[in-house]
C-alpha cells in the first residue's frame, strides 16, 4: 500500500527533526546510532536518533563543552523541522517558528533537557550569582547564543539534513496496521553516505 502524500509530508518533517540531531551529534563529536521513524494512525508518530552520551571527564571544562554541545544537538530537532522541501527555492531555517516549536509539547524532552543543561552551565560559569534575576539573565544569554549557533549549523548542513531525511522516509513500509509505515536508516548505512561522512567535528 503506497503512502498518502499528505502522510509522506508528515513524515518529512519527523524525519528532519531526527536528522538535525543525529547530523547535529556528528558535528558535536557524540558517537551515534541509527534513526528510525514510525507514523501511527491519521497524526500520531515515534522517531528517534541514537546518540551515545557516555563520555570521560577530567577537568571541569570539559563538563562546560559537553553540555554545550549537547544543548546545540537539543535545539537542532526544532530547527530542521522548518527546514524547508528539497524542491524549494528557499533556503534556510524558520528560526521564528523553531523558536515556538522548541517550546511545544511535540519538543518537550528536548526543552527540558536543554533547559536544565543550561541550568548547569549557569552554575558552572556564574558560581557566584546568587541572586534569581542575575542567574536569570544569564541563563538566558547562554540559551540565546547557543540556540543561533544551533540554528547556524543546522542550516550550514541543510541539503545533507533534508537529502538523509527525504531517504529515510523513502524507505517508509507499511506494518501490520492500517495507516502505520516504519523506516529505519542504520548506522552502517548512514555512515556510508558520503554527505554524513563529510560532516566535521565543530565546537558549540
Amino acid at each position: 500500500m503506497m503512502i498518502q502524500p499528505h502522510q509522506r509530508d508528515r513524515a518529512r518533517i519527523v524525519a528532519q527533526h531526527e536528522m538535525g540531531h543525529y547530523v547535529m551529534a556528528k558535528a558535536m563529536g557524540f558517537t551515534s546510532g541509527e534513526v528510525t521513524l514510525t507514523l501511527l494512525g491519521h497524526d500520531g508518530h515515534k522517531a528517534g536518533a541514537t546518540i551515545y552520551l557516555e563520555e570521560p571527564f577530567e577537568s571541569i571544562e570539559q563538563v562546560r563543552r559537553y553540555l554545550e554541545r549537547r544543548v546545540v544537538v537539543n535545539f537542532a530537532g526544532a530547527i530542521a523541522e522548518t527546514l524547508p522541501r528539497d524542491s524549494s527555492p528557499i533556503r534556510g531555517a524558520d528560526r521564528e517558528r523553531a523558536g515556538v516549536i522548541i517550546k511545544g509539547i511535540t519538543c518537550e524532552s528536548d526543552y527540558g533537557k536543554a533547559r536544565e543543561a543550561i541550568a548547569m552551565l549557569r552554575n558552572i560559569q556564574h558560581p557566584g550569582t546568587l541572586d534569581p534575576d542575575e542567574a536569570s539573565e544569564q541563563k538566558q544569554q547562554i540559551y540565546d547564543r547557543l540556540w543561533k549557533r544551533s540554528a547556524d549549523l543546522v542550516e550550514q548542513f541543510e541539503i545533507t539534513i533534508v537529502g538523509v531525511a527525504g531517504a529515510l522516509t523513502q524507505r517508509l513500509t507499511r506494518e501490520g496496521k492500517l495507516d502505520s509505515y516504519s523506516a529505519t536508516l542504520s548506522e552502517d548505512v548512514l555512515t556510508n553516505i558520503p554527505a554524513i561522512l563529510a560532516i566535521p567535528k565543530l565546537e558549540p
